[in-house]
Order: C-alpha cells, then sequence, then structure tokens
C-alpha cells in the first residue's frame, strides 16, 4: 500500500517581467512529504 504524498498549492498572483511581458496568474504544486510505501506487520520480507 502506499500512502499519498502531501501537496501544497501555491497562488502566484499575475505580475510584469523584466522585459515588459505579463504573465498570468498560476498555481504551483509540491510535495511537502513524499508518498511512502507501507505494509502491515502480517506480511514478512520475501528473499530469493
Amino acid at each position: 500500500m502506499v500512502v499519498p504524498p502531501k501537496v501544497m498549492r501555491i497562488l502566484m498572483l499575475p505580475y510584469k517581467g523584466q522585459d515588459g511581458e505579463f504573465f498570468m496568474y498560476r498555481y504551483a504544486y509540491f510535495f511537502t512529504e513524499e508518498p511512502k510505501w507501507i505494509l502491515g506487520d502480517s506480511v514478512e520480507a520475501f528473499e530469493d
């Protein structure tokens, strides 16, 4: 089983760049925690 990652969404408001270009609002997403594999205590490791 996989525990889903925790994700944060950031709103970047419109702004004007150095060369006069205009950037519309947009969202950036990033992981605050990575996804994790978990197994119950009843599962044993398999070795070859």
